[in-house]
């Protein structure tokens, strides 16, 4: 295997400023016996292409903490079959920097283009694709601008993964097809932000599949989730709890068993998202949803549903909040109140298949909604719910309304 040292810049006499410490050069001829080990803080940059024909092994093996790699627009390829890691860091470093360059053909069981799961690493302007998986990084992690496509995976697979408060930015995931059980386009664990990013054309063959997903205490920010698939439960948008979704689209996503657009957990917000054209064939198939003590506003779920046994465009746990959206053409419910203590208020919902606002539980509070074009306007089987102020008119049934709820 290579070793690579930094090399010292001895200064004349009397020379009392340094100068800079140029990057060390990276060339097919360094690669000869891969990994290329790093055990040493310092600065390297590609010269030309570099290919790796050997198999079972990394091409560079980072060692050390502080260490900046630029492709300067190079490409850095595997063996496909049988291979390591394109570059890979170990938990206990830290400060590693990929940028500006692209790295394919990482196929052998469970490799990674990318596996750095050290802490504070920053990568950017990077082309991933053709490999087992795209980028993994420890916590802390920056990842921007960078375009990940044509993963294929046998086991549980990620276009970009990245740790606790970490950031994504700017970045594009297609085409990942997961075989294993859980799939994801771009992964951020808890106290993280995703903003300005889009997957797209993802599949999952295994139980679950998702297009974005963070932990807990996140924000996810005008990014989006666009024609993704999943065999079983699909999610194209889907934060922990304590978190907020902004101004971000699910569009065309398909789950062939439970299936939700934009899910987020309890103690969520959920404000100007875009639910549309969502499909899913299981038990329930939702466009937007909340958890207990969500608030969802200023937003549109349309045409969602598939052939689920229950459809609504958006429904919220106990304790949530429905308002100002729009809700339409949905193929069963626009609303669905399925929990207590429920708030719907000044909401457009019109031209949905069934009830424009089901409430099947109790103490719930509908008030100041416009129902208008849908099979049922206002469906209420539970009871001691509290109606008032709602215009409601035009739908095939305007009103049917249990015994034992207030109605002005």
């Amino acid at each position: 295997m290579t070793r690579l040292l930094k090399w010292l810049l001895i200064l004349p006499l009397g020379l009392t400023a340094c100068a800079p410490v140029a990057p060390t050069p990276l060339s097919q001829k360094d690669f000869a016996d891969p990994p290329l080990i790093i055990s040493e803080p310092g600065q390297f940059i590609f010269t030309e292409d570099i290919t790796i024909t050997q198999h079972h092994v990394h091409a560079i093996e980072i060692r050390s903490d502080n260490v900046n790699i630029h492709l300067n627009g190079f490409r850095l390829q595997g063996p496909g079959r049988a291979s390591g890691h394109g570059v890979y860091q170990p938990p206990n470093r830290k400060n590693l920097s990929l940028e500006h360059g692209e790295i394919s053909n990482w196929h052998g069981i469970r490799s990674y283009a990318v596996r750095a799961e050290g802490r504070a690493n920053v990568f950017q302007d990077l082309r991933v694709l053709n490999s087992e998986g795209g980028i993994w990084s420890g916590d802390e992690a920056a990842v921007s601008h960078c375009d990940i496509s044509d993963i294929d995976t046998f086991h549980d697979g990620y276009g970009i993964r990245a740790g606790v408060r970490s950031i994504i930015s700017h970045c594009r995931v297609s085409g990942v097809h997961n075989r294993g059980a859980i799939g994801y386009g771009i992964f951020a664990g808890n106290e993280s932000e995703i903003r300005y990013s889009r997957v797209t054309d993802c599949r999952s063959d295994g139980h679950m599949g998702y297009g974005i997903r963070t932990g807990r205490n996140s924000v996810i920010t005008q990014s989006a989730a666009v024609s993704n698939t999943a065999a079983y439960i699909g999610y194209g948008i889907a934060s922990g709890a304590n978190s907020r979704i902004r101004a971000s689209h699910a569009i065309g996503n398909r789950a062939g068993g439970d299936g939700y657009g934009i899910a987020g957990n309890a103690n969520t917000v959920m404000d100007e998202c875009v639910a549309e054209h969502n499909r899913a064939n299981g038990r329930f198939s939702y466009g937007i949803q909340g958890g207990d003590n969500a608030v969802i506003q200023y937003s549109r779920a349309a045409n969602n549903g598939g052939e689920a046994t229950t459809a609504a465009g958006i429904v919220v746990g106990a304790k949530g909040t429905i308002r100002t959206s729009e809700v339409m053409e949905n193929r069963m419910h626009g609303i669905w109140l399925s929990s207590q203590h429920v708030h719907a208020l000044n909401n457009s919902v019109h031209s949905n298949g069934s009830a424009g606002i089901l409430v099947s539980m109790n103490e719930n509070t509908v008030e100041n909604n416009r129902l208008t074009r849908n099979g049922i306007g206002l469906l209420v089987t539970g009871t001691m719910n509290d109606i008032r102020n709602n215009t409601v008119h035009d739908n095939k049934i305007d009103y049917d309304i249990a015994a034992g709820n207030t109605v002005e």
